[in-house]
């Protein structure tokens, strides 16, 4: 497995890994490729060809949003999500990014417990965040330590 940059070439297999996670932000083939345009971070996690798992993160200033992590649902509980966030928050600290903040579900208490593993904190909440179902936003950041 090696983790590399989301490439155009990776929207295919990144849709499909979200659209077999639930709890992932569903987006459109048009809208990956103008967040990648525009400047977005990602990375995924490959073996060989396959893609396994992807982060897509945007930066304004010295800050970083996660915007979407999801893993295959054949590779998950093997790392690969800690992988990707890893990779993010050390690029967030060679690039003087400060912070690194996020929303999941309020419901989602396997999101919350992975981030919070990680150093995250609960920074507040959004309700009614979220539809389909309805649901309330928890906000998470983690303060980065520059290299």
């Amino acid at each position: 497995m090696n983790v590399r940059e989301f490439t155009p070439g990776d929207v295919t297999s990144v849709i499909e890994i979200a659209a077999g996670s639930s709890d992932a932000a569903q987006w459109s083939r048009e809208s990956y490729s103008s967040l990648l345009e525009a400047g977005a971070q990602g990375w995924v996690t490959a073996s060989g060809e396959a893609v396994l798992g992807f982060l897509l993160a945007r930066r304004a200033g010295d800050e970083l949003e996660i915007l979407n992590l999801a893993v295959s649902a054949a590779s998950r509980r093997k790392g690969i999500g800690s992988v990707l966030l890893r990779e993010a928050l050390s690029w967030a600290s060679q690039n003087e990014v400060a912070n690194v903040h996020l929303e999941v579900r309020a419901s989602n208490d396997a999101a919350r417990r992975f981030y919070e593993s990680h150093g995250f904190r609960i920074a507040g909440q959004r309700p009614g965040y979220y539809s389909h179902p309805p649901d309330d936003a928890v906000l998470l950041f983690l303060h980065v330590a520059k290299k």
